[in-house]
């Protein structure tokens, strides 16, 4: 890219960050003011070489960032004990000239976040701040505050924490204590960051600079006791130190506290904060059922540390919180007090509307057919899932697409004049073992090598010999991104010859002694392109900018682990449809139920709030997961329990999604749903072709004898309906509610992009629906997008003035949200027709299952056959419901004690007679 166009870059993000920092303080950030603020600094003639195009770029960007908005976070608090709320306005005042006032400068002017986001942070750290401790040093209470706030994966917890930071220095904390995770590259990037937004901060206005013990190229090692003489007593600077959460420095943390005069009777009459990044990890302490003074020695340091103060305020963050509300909040120690169980509160914050996480991915779209996702098919001769720690990594062809389909999004980058301003990164996480990493990485530089010989050779020539040496750049271009953006491949050829150089290959681990240096924001540092390949280091906080190619094959069956690896989420804007993700079939599993579970967890606390409950309340429930996935490690469980609780069938949506692969057993479930169809045509002489959009037959006022019979005896492979006793049971127990049923045959009235046939029953002619297929293993067959009906089935079987109620009522519920452009009018779930007094739906549907998009018809060449499948609408129940496995913490178990005894039990309470 030539100089000039490089000048008008920076000359364009210049009135970006001007204009946006004078709109955040007018505090009017509507359309017209931000085109009115873009021209009034374009006037400058520091601006003049910027063309009409080029301003009206940035009024949009403006307005599309402006546009990105952040719900206020959710917090559950401990009411019951003697804590006096101190954060009055009078003390807040301290807040508006300080270190936040600057931190909140800084994250106006940067340009990335929104003034409602900012705004939102705002009052989110402020809210956690006032549940810590009070730090006045007229107040003088000893107190102990213990806390935990959940976040998203890649979402911005740092900048909450350091927005925390901030503010607990303004309002008078003296000792503050980042741990930042286990690894160097972490800690050195948190450091990194909370010398940007508060050690170093550009604009001073009437603070003290912050004395920080420790530095990007140093933690808190043992040299570090030397290498200091600033004492705590000497200043009333606030003392700060990111440390990597090592026991070796945390022990130099005790010796450097220990040391200083102001440590009197064993404590240190000062307020201390202390943050714990990824507080899931490392600082739990796994030896529940040994000795109680012997837990394990992260966990004993950070108790030692808070013990060393007579006040404290501990406040993890972490995205996967599992772990830690498994903590007993009963344990006790005389030397170490209790543990770091989140006693005093629990806040969930919210990501902005334009975060890129679990829930958009794998729940709001269908993964299977995904076109951000892409299936590893092939990785076992090459890179087995299951291998030790000494293997020779070969690539496999999903992972040679995925390389060059990073040098296709360098050029697309380039052609969205996006090259020089963001990093761009390729993370391959593949192997938990070093040796192998650093393996698979020679065998990538030497891939790398041999692509960049073939462009160098062959981009520059316009012959045809050359057009096919490059053939396999253009498949995968056709492959994966043709169609869905707007570049086309002739563009893409071209801008690989700006782009292709550039391209750097990296390993972060502990051995790794190149790191990676992106410019992340950084004007004296130019925008990089790496592959970057990695295990446990790339799992656990480490922020890949720029992530737009991800190849992961990991096998681990912990559900934090899972969720922590997902480095891909975070925010994309401007390349979000570039965006791929290779992993195996098993994984795109786990991800669902992952994302289920997060889902529950934030509504769990959103629950706790609204009832006004503690911490010390919160009786989480986790899933049992049917996939051998676990929630947490098993060391991590502490007092969490298996128990059998009550599955929520009422109001549920179920279906069987996979099928035998047994071809007799499928002819057998054709030929029962065929028959249903049968007896219900005979009884019913009305039938209703279509019911609002979607075609099919109904029949009303079926008897719950055809149903119970008909699942039965269908064979399903499906977790909930396989076996189906549980559900027979569910049924049986609310025969007053569930014994009259609506059936729907669904019978698509016109072609779809796959094969369309008819299937013949009697009189009655019933089209087939197309759904591609996976094979998942020799026994059972999956369909490809996790799910078979399409939406709005649930209205079928209400009336029309019940369908415009549920619609009517979710459009009041969520006004605020429409009204705000974050929800769409149309976009109600399905999950609103489940109301109280409907019939229960059954939905039948005939399919032909296809390898992929082009194939013809798989697995039966019959052509009165299809593969039957079915969906049941439940309404809502008065009833309890039927069990399942959940995993419950030490809170749950004692809260709901008397439910989950066996009646052994209970005889035991009562006595031997049983009464």
């Amino acid at each position: 890219m030539n100089e000039v166009k490089i000048q008008q870059q920076d000359l364009q993000k210049s009135l970006l960050e001007s204009s946006q920092s004078f709109l955040h303080t007018k505090g009017d950030t509507s359309e017209e003011s931000i085109e009115e603020a873009v021209r009034f600094f374009s006037g400058n003639p520091y601006f003049s070489k910027l063309n009409e195009e080029q301003i009206q770029e940035v009024i949009l960007e403006i307005q599309s960032i402006e546009g990105i908005d952040m719900d206020m976070g959710s917090t559950i608090e401990d009411e019951s004990e003697n804590f006096e709320e101190w954060l009055t306005p009078e003390v807040k005042i301290k807040l508006n000239d300080g270190y936040w006032h600057n931190y909140e400068k800084l994250l106006s002017q940067k340009g990335s976040l929104s003034k409602n986001v900012v705004t939102t942070l705002g009052l989110d750290t402020e809210k956690i701040i006032s549940k810590c401790g009070d730090p006045d040093p007229e107040n003088n209470k000893f107190w102990d505050r213990k806390g935990l706030v959940i976040g998203s994966v890649q979402s911005g917890k740092t900048a909450n924490y350091i927005g925390l930071v901030t503010k607990a220095a303004d309002l008078g904390y003296k000792v503050i204590i980042v741990i930042a995770g286990r690894d160097n590259n972490l800690r050195q990037q948190t450091q990194k960051r909370i010398n940007e937004g508060f050690i170093d901060q550009k604009i001073w206005k009437d603070v003290k600079r912050p004395f920080s013990i420790t530095n990007i190229l140093n933690d808190f090692d043992a040299p570090a006791l030397q290498r200091i003489a600033f004492k705590l007593e000497k200043d009333e600077r606030p003392v700060v130190a990111v440390i990597k959460k090592n026991t070796r420095v945390l022990n130099n943390l005790k010796k450097y506290f220990s040391n200083s005069k102001v440590f009197k009777n064993g404590k240190i009459n000062l307020p201390m904060l202390l943050i714990d990044d990824e507080a899931d990890n490392a600082s739990i302490n796994t030896k529940y059922g040994n000795e109680e003074d012997d837990p394990t020695r992260i966990n004993r340091d950070i108790r030692e540390i808070l013990n060393m103060f007579t006040k404290s305020s501990y406040v993890g963050y972490t995205a996967t919180p599992f772990a830690n509300i498994f903590i007993d909040p009963d344990d006790k120690n005389e030397m170490l007090g209790g543990d770091l169980f989140p006693k005093n509160f629990i806040t969930k914050i919210s990501p902005p509307t334009n975060y890129f996480g679990p829930k958009k991915i794998f729940l709001d779209e269908d993964p299977f057919n995904s076109k951000i996702i892409e299936k590893i098919l092939d990785n076992e001769d090459y890179i087995p899932l299951k291998h030790k720690k000494v293997l020779e990594p070969k690539i496999p062809q999903s992972l040679r697409e995925a390389i060059i389909a990073f040098y296709l999004v360098n050029a697309i980058f380039y052609l969205r004049g996006i090259f020089d301003k963001k990093d761009i990164s390729m993370m391959i996480n593949v192997s938990l073992f070093t040796d192998v990493q650093e393996q698979l990485k020679l065998e990538i530089i030497r891939e790398k090598a041999k692509i960049e010989s073939l462009l160098s050779h062959n981009l520059f020539v316009e012959n045809q010999e050359s057009e096919k040496r490059i053939r396999s750049f253009e498949n995968v271009f056709n492959k994966y991104y043709a169609g869905n953006i707007k570049e086309n491949w002739d563009e893409v050829k071209n801008a690989i010859k700006e782009t292709y150089l550039r391209i750097e290959i990296k390993s972060i681990n502990q051995d790794s002694s190149d790191p990676v240096e992106y410019k992340d924001g950084d004007p004296k540092i130019k925008a990089k392109s790496y592959i970057v390949i990695g295990g446990h280091s790339l799992s656990r906080g480490f922020t890949v900018q720029g992530l737009v190619i991800t190849y992961i094959l990991r096998n681990t069956q912990m559900c934090d682990t899972l969720l922590q690896m997902g480095r891909w989420f975070g925010y994309r804007d401007g390349y979000q449809d570039l965006c791929k993700i290779w992993m195996t079939l098993n994984a795109i599993d786990w991800y669902q139920f992952i994302a289920e579970e997060v889902e529950n967890i934030n509504e769990q606390v959103k629950e706790m709030e609204r009832l006004k409950k503690s911490p010390l309340e919160f009786g989480l429930m986790v899933r049992d997961n049917p996939l051998s996935l676990h929630i947490t490690a098993l060391n991590k469980m502490g007092v969490g329990q298996k128990r059998k609780i009550n599955v929520a069938l009422s109001s549920r949506f179920i279906e069987t999604t996979t099928l035998p692969k047994d071809k007799k057993i499928l002819e057998d479930n054709f030929i029962l749903t065929k028959n249903l169809v049968l007896k219900l045509a005979d009884k019913q002489t009305n039938l209703i072709r279509k019911h609002y959009d979607s075609p099919g037959i109904l029949f009303n006022n079926v008897d719950l004898n055809y149903i119970e019979e008909y699942i039965s005896d269908f064979v399903s492979r499906s977790p909930l309906t396989n076996p189906i006793d549980a559900i027979r049971r569910y049924i049986r127990g609310r025969t007053d509610e569930l014994n009259n049923w609506d059936v729907f045959v669904t019978s698509p009235l016109k072609k779809s992009r796959y094969e369309y046939r008819k299937i013949q029953i009697e009189d009655l002619s019933i089209g087939t629906s197309g759904r591609q297929l996976i094979i998942e293993s020799d026994e059972k067959i999956k369909f490809a997008n996790g799910k078979i009906s399409g939406r709005g089935i649930e209205k079928v079987g209400l009336s029309e003035s019940e369908v415009s109620d549920a619609i009517n009522n979710w459009r009041d519920e969520n006004r605020t949200k429409i009204s705000k452009g974050e929800l769409e009018k149309n976009a109600y779930p399905d999950s609103i027709f489940r109301i109280q007094g409907r019939k229960p739906l059954l939905v039948i549907h005939f399919i032909d299952l296809f390898k992929n998009k082009e194939s013809s018809r798989y697995s039966n060449d019959k052509d009165d056959f299809a593969h039957a499948t079915w969906s049941i609408s439940f309404p809502p129940t008065k009833y309890n419901q039927d069990e399942t496995e959940f995993i419950v913490n030490k809170t749950w178990i004692q809260n709901n004690f008397f439910d989950t005894l066996e009646s052994n039990d209970m005889n035991e309470l009562r006595g031997s007679d049983g009464h």
